[in-house]
């Protein structure tokens, strides 16, 4: 049942536009820390609940409008100065309770075109409850190699006082000016270094506590994907 996936991330190497990350995709086998994320990887397609999500996020880099996305989010790990914070991002995203989350906050503060959605995000700490949570995510998402560590702002969601302003994350990518952003938090899945976290952000899907907001995520982002493929056309 996995064939389709399986040979669709085998053509996708022979695309010109896409070797670079096939051969990155390559080298991080050979990385020990990153075998386990490789291995899980190629497993996904087993997996009955992930299988459309897969095939849709295998396919979804060879769409004009997300190509440069996908190559600028695999460029910037290899920058020095982003280093550390796509270390913290990865290891950000193994909290439960903030993987679904964790993905759709990358992808808000990556899009130039969903900086009111950003800016919307940040005002979220004007809320007397969550000033002390969010004091130290206000000036991150200005700052171009530090937006990873606008992730570190999701753990807001484990506080009880906190929960209006997660909410209110949860429905930003509603905003027209944030539809990009949804698209390009599919985009995220195809930067080798991100992998790891894509799958988990799958599998927490499986979690009771999560359904809903998963549920919710999947059906908005599928909304924006039909809409600016039929644009595309």
């Amino acid at each position: 049942m996995a064939r389709a996936a399986c040979s669709k991330l085998i053509s996708i190497c022979k695309d010109p536009m896409e070797r670079a990350a096939c051969s990155k995709l390559i080298r991080i086998c050979k990385a020990p820390m990153a075998r386990a994320a490789y291995s899980k990887l190629i497993s996904l397609c087993k997996a009955p609940m992930a299988r459309a999500a897969y095939n849709k996020q295998i396919s979804i880099c060879k769409a004009p409008m997300v190509r440069a996305a996908c190559n600028q989010l695999i460029s910037i790990c290899k920058a020095a100065m982003a280093r550390a914070a796509c270390n913290k991002l990865i290891r950000i995203c193994k909290a439960p309770m903030a993987r679904a989350a964790c993905n759709k906050l990358i992808s808000i503060c990556k899009d130039p075109m969903a900086r009111a959605a950003c800016n919307k995000l940040i005002s979220i700490c004007k809320a007397p409850m969550a000033r002390a949570a969010c004091s130290k995510q206000k000036s991150i998402c200005k700052a171009p190699m530090a937006r990873a560590a606008c992730n570190k702002q999701i753990s807001i969601c484990k506080a009880p006082m906190a929960r209006a302003a997660c909410n209110k994350l949860i429905s930003i990518c509603k905003a027209p000016m944030a539809r990009a952003a949804c698209s390009k938090q599919k985009s995220i899945c195809k930067a080798p270094m991100a992998r790891a976290a894509c799958n988990k952000q799958i599998s927490i899907c499986k979690a009771p506590m999560a359904r809903a907001a998963c549920s919710k995520q999947i059906s908005i982002c599928k909304a924006r994907w039909q809409e600016q493929h039929a644009t595309n056309k």
